[in-house]
């Protein structure tokens, strides 16, 4: 109870002394200078353009952005391995990691405030350790969250006091739970309805959400939407005994929203929900099986939901107005990722990167780029700040800051890499790029590095800002390779772009990129909730042999896992399968195999299966981690997986 005194008084204090502070605003490099938003600024009209600020050539599909614009990444710079940056709207930098740069191999960044303060989790395998949350700021560098004796946390919100909240284990046969980390005081856990919980997100009150299990004939899946406030003990939402469902997100004023049922039910069919206090559980009443993602502080809500097998949609919901789907059922394939304080959504619309306002409706972000190169397109729009400012990915998994209106000083913009030949070991490949950069007096540099250890000058042909860069490489071996550009202009700036080249004896090459939809249960980590996930591959379709390279990568809820390679492969013009070892969150010692096959009738890819499994230390037995076809009746007639969402691309054969 001292405690929970002590949070209080420590947030009331914070709360008062910010009203009274004078705020410096962070000197901004790239700008808006005719359309920023102030306070009290409206959103920018849809013909309002935007300048291209390059953050990564690869990272993670998820990134926070603050009201100043801002933006907290999780870069991939090897296999398995990621480094958390942070623009801090001058340059991208490089937040460290709590053993030094030799250290840690795994280090994310998840959420970012208003002050520039950041926090994610360092992972400490050789040291022997484990997951750390961090909070990092510009004074104290990276701090290390845990108390002694800690077995394990991961930091996931962070609001403007500097408070953190995240999952932890306090002991290595305590229950997984939630924390509340405040300055001065160190680091609580938040306790469990049952045995297991997990958190989602956080407010300035120091209000945190997430779910946790109740007792039940299937207690470890039986999850409820869960409040933790400054009292002694955490508060179900939802008590009706329905799996997985949980709190997504909670603003300024407690108000709450998240995914449930609204009966004692087993069955499949779930709804999103809005909460207060006040009123209670309000029924969104979106068509399909839905779940909220983000809102706003005037109860603007976002999300998406399944209205068919492989079929999602995204959807708007206020109050007064009710739920909107952005699209056609069905027909168009959307998915709502943010919403600011404005009432701008961001997200995807079949494969482009969108924004929504009420008045100008949706709008496809690649038709509004300022000095965009040849080849450059965003996929998706990630987060959205209450500046205007968008956070997008790209067809190549770059990640890039959208900025409105013009920028005094930007880097140059780098299209895809094209690459012309047959990839055989001792073949010549010949390389392009195209740029664009918005100072047009710049010259500019560059320079290829094959992956392979070797590096050569670019040759580049620019006038006026535009130009493009050649080059030729020959591989020696068999292998997959990371191809990386990097252009300098004589102002200082440089951007980076990269791309997978497979190089194999036959030249045949197996690639594949895409989404499907992750069902309730098939994870049992840390989110056992349906969400969107992503799954890349790219290997050259030679015989295995007993194993061979490959770049292969996943995503889902909870979930980050990356493979160089592959013990098994099979493969024909209806499928390919893939077994192997790989990394998950930064641990080794994992078992995969991904499958994915045609539909006869359209000669498209049409489904997947992904299943990861480890060893346990003690049993030997094998542990599940996730199946995408648990309880599906698709894979128990004897076809794998889930349905691919449109947009998704795989190649079995070309080359």
């Amino acid at each position: 109870m001292q405690a929970n005194t002590n949070a209080a008084r420590f947030i009331r204090h914070q709360r008062r002394s910010r009203t009274r502070r004078l705020r410096y605003p962070v000197a901004i490099l790239c700008l808006s200078i005719s359309t920023a938003l102030s306070a009290g600024a409206l959103p920018p009209s849809a013909k309002v353009l935007y300048r291209i600020i390059p953050l990564s050539a690869e990272a993670h599909s998820y990134a926070d952005i603050n009201a100043k614009g801002q933006v907290a990444l999780t870069e991939v710079v090897a296999i398995g391995v990621t480094r958390a940056r942070l623009y801090d709207g001058v340059r991208v930098r490089d937040l460290g990691t709590l053993v030094g740069n030799n250290g840690a191999i795994y280090t994310s960044a998840r959420a970012l405030n208003d002050r520039g303060q950041v926090t994610g989790t360092s992972f400490l395998e050789p040291m022997g350790a484990g997951y750390y949350a961090y909070r990092w700021s510009e004074s104290t560098g990276m701090v290390n969250l845990n108390p002694p004796g800690m077995y394990y946390s991961e930091g996931r919100a962070i609001n403007n006091l500097g408070i953190v909240a995240g999952d932890a284990r306090f002991s290595a046969d305590g229950p997984d739970q939630g924390f509340r980390w405040i300055p001065g005081l160190g680091m609580r856990g938040l306790g469990t309805l049952n045995s297991r919980a997990r958190v989602t997100a956080m407010n300035d009150a120091g209000v945190v959400v997430g779910f946790s299990n109740i007792p039940a004939p299937l207690e470890y899946n039986y999850f409820v939407p869960t409040r933790w406030t400054l009292g002694p003990a955490p508060q179900p939402l939802l008590l009706n005994q329905f799996p997985w469902s949980r709190a997504a997100d909670i603003n300024a004023a407690g108000h709450i929203v998240g995914n449930g049922a609204f009966a004692p039910s087993q069955s499949s069919s779930r709804s999103a929900f809005f909460w207060t206090s006040a009123i209670g559980t309000t029924d969104l009443k979106v068509p399909g099986d839905a779940w909220a993602l983000k809102m706003n502080d005037k109860d603007m809500v976002v999300g998406e939901s399944e209205v068919g097998p492989g079929k999602v949609i995204a959807f708007v919901w206020t109050p007064k107005g009710g739920p909107r789907l952005l699209g056609t059922p069905g027909v168009d394939d959307s998915s709502a990722r943010d919403v600011n304080k404005h009432g701008q959504v961001v997200g995807r619309f079949n494969a482009r990167a969108f924004v929504w306002t009420r008045a100008g409706g949706l709008v496809d972000l690649n038709t509004r780029l300022r000095d965009a190169p040849d080849g450059f397109e965003l996929d998706e729009a990630l987060a959205v700040s209450d500046n205007g400012s968008i956070v997008a990915s790209t067809t190549t998994r770059a990640l890039v800051l959208l900025v409105p209106g013009d920028c005094r000083k930007a880097p140059p913009v780098i299209g895809s890499i094209k690459t012309q030949g047959v990839a055989r070991p001792g073949a010549l490949l010949t390389f392009a790029a195209v740029f664009r950069d918005g100072d047009v007096r710049d010259a500019h540099t560059a320079s290829w590095s094959w992956g392979d250890g070797n590096t050569s000058a670019g040759s580049v042909a620019s006038a006026r800002g535009s130009g493009g860069v050649s080059g030729q490489h020959t591989y020696s071996t068999p292998g997959v390779y990371k191809v990386r550009l990097t252009v300098s202009d004589t102002g200082g700036e440089r951007s980076v772009a990269q791309s997978t080249v497979v190089v194999g004896e036959s030249g045949i090459v197996l690639a594949g990129d895409g989404r499907f939809l992750s069902p309730r249960g098939a994870s049992r980590l840390a989110s056992h909730d349906a969400g969107i996930a992503r799954f890349s591959f790219h290997s050259a379709g030679d015989a295995s042999h007993g194993g061979g390279k490959a770049a292969i990568r996943f995503s889902a809820p909870g979930i980050e896992f990356d493979s160089g390679g592959y013990d098994a492969l099979a493969h024909d013009p209806a499928g390919v399968r893939y077994e192997g070892s790989g990394v998950l969150n930064g641990r080794h010692g994992y078992r995969f195999a991904l499958s994915v096959v045609r539909d006869g009738a359209t000669a498209d890819a049409s489904r997947i299966h992904v299943r990861i499994t480890h060893r346990d230390a003690v049993t030997g037995a094998e542990v599940l981690d996730y199946d995408n076809a648990a309880g599906d009746a698709g894979a128990a007639a004897g076809t794998p997986g889930a349905p691919l969402i449109a947009g998704s691309r795989v190649s079995l054969g070309a080359h």
